[in-house]
């Protein structure tokens, strides 16, 4: 299975929109009417602060903060065209001004525009180098391009001109996360904390990275701290089932799935993970029903297919299976256990071309994989290939040494080609692995007998019962 889907919590954008205020001027009226608008604009009362603007506007059509203002306004409504001509008019008429840059850059960001996003940033910056909120949200959107080293830079440049900014050391914390420097991860989390002790986020996303180190209980403390101060943060009580769950702790698990789902019951990946529980503990019916309620709520995530289609072939539903590991492939090409998965139950079905060929692709993609050799080294024994599931067989072995069913296998191999000396010591290596395997006892029983060794035979059949 997939393992269970972890939930980022940081990504907190200072949306910190520029409106205006204007004192003085040449059009008193405008003024007026631009900063009423101000005022209803606080208050999110959105469509009246665009009806003062609009009439700040018309007294005075270059009054650039009137525009930018407007383009505020309109920002917080969605209205993104709208906000974008408006901080356009206002750069017209002001391009020496930053906050027109900032707001619009923000405007692109909302919208995923990330390369127009750091370019409206950048130019902010070249013109007010001292803001640190622009390269907060600059590094925002770096991060959102996994450009994880410049999204750190702007954090440190945010740092350095405010040590008290907690949201930059989370921030930089979790994106030091994503690069697996997990030491580097949990010092500035440390310290978000020590600025903010009452910043639920921080404590959860510092459990993520104990998670990540394995450290399950020491997360799990984090988790509860991170609910105790936000008993509707349901993305702790997600990342709290995630722990219990590598515990093996299933009934907990289970609960803190539910309690996120009752928080937001539009949150997919609660109903993947409360899947996999499901499947861990052979419940497949109920595994299946979350699964089909996380793709009602996201056809996008080619995991929850692939963890559909494990659960359909875990109940022998081979067919079911493939059609899910199709649309998982369809949405990612680029997951090689997907292609392994589907090769499995090609090979169930006695289709041991195409499962060949899954295999081929999933080697191609991860050529590390001792048990994507294994499994296509038993569909050249299915096809009585010996010689190629050999081959393949003394790969997966140099790659794991210590997995007895690899040797069991090749064992398999060596018998069919009659080669009865190399069977039986495989067959000994995968008991000397695991001396509770059974199929192995039989196996070398049956190499004996071959060998015409009834004894030794009698006795490995004694103990296959």
């Amino acid at each position: 299975m997939k393992e269970v889907s972890t939930i980022k919590s940081f990504l907190k954008l200072l949306l910190i929109l520029t409106f205006v205020l204007v004192l003085g001027g040449c059009s008193p009226l405008a003024n007026y009417y631009n900063n009423k608008g101000y005022k209803e604009e606080q208050q999110g009362k959105y469509d009246a602060a665009i009806s003062h603007l609009n009439k700040a506007i018309k007294n005075n059509p270059n009054m650039w903060e009137a525009y930018n203002n407007r383009g505020l306004s309109y920002h917080h409504k969605k209205m993104y065209d709208q906000a974008i001509s408006d901080y356009n008019k206002a750069i017209e008429l002001n391009p020496k001004e930053s906050k027109p840059y900032a707001n619009r850059g923000l405007t692109f960001y909302d919208q995923q525009m990330y390369d127009q996003a750091i370019a409206d940033y950048n130019k902010a910056i070249d013109l007010n180098s001292k803001d640190y909120i622009l390269y907060y949200n600059r590094g925002l959107a770096y991060y959102h391009k996994q450009m994880y080293d410049q999204a750190i830079s702007d954090y440190d440049k945010v740092i350095d001109l405010n040590p008290k900014d907690y949201l930059s050391y989370n921030n930089r914390g979790y994106t030091y996360y994503d690069k697996q420097m997990y030491d580097q991860a949990i010092s500035d989390l440390n310290q978000s904390i020590k600025l903010k002790p009452d910043f639920a986020t921080s404590y959860s996303n510092r459990g993520l990275v104990y998670l990540e180190k394995q450290m399950y209980d020491v997360a799990i403390s984090d988790f509860d701290k991170a609910i105790e101060l936000d008993p509707k943060h349901y993305k702790a009580y997600n990342n709290r089932g995630l722990a219990y769950y590598y515990k093996q702790m299933y009934d907990q698990a289970i609960a803190d799935f539910k309690k996120t789902i009752d928080l937001n019951s539009k949150f997919y990946l609660a109903y993947n993970n409360l899947g996999l529980v499901y499947y861990d503990k052979q419940m497949y019916k109920q595994a299946i029903a979350d699964f089909n309620k996380a793709i009602d709520l996201n056809q996008k995530d080619y995991q929850v297919y692939d963890n559909r289609g494990l659960t359909y072939f875990n109940m022998r539903m081979f067919d079911q299976a493939i059609t899910d590991f199709n649309k998982a492939i369809d949405l990612n090409q680029k997951d090689y256990l997907v292609y392994n998965d589907r090769g499995l139950a090609y090979q169930n079905k006695q289709l041991y071309d195409q499962a060949i060929s899954d295999y081929n692709k999933a080697i191609d993609l991860n050529s590390k994989d001792f048990q994507v050799y294994d499994n296509r080294g038993y569909a050249y024994l299915s096809k009585q290939m010996y010689d190629q599931a050999i081959t393949d067989f003394n790969k997966a072995i140099d790659l794991n040494p210590k997995d007895y069913l690899v040797y069991d296998d090749r064992g398999l191999a060596y018998y069919y080609k009659q080669m009865y000396d190399q069977a039986i010591a495989d067959f000994s290596k995968s008991i000397e692995l695991n001396p509770h395997f059974k199929l192995a006892y039989s196996d070398r029983g049956n190499a004996y007998l071959k060998k015409g060794m009834n004894k030794e035979a009698t006795q490995d059949f004694n103990k296959a019962k």
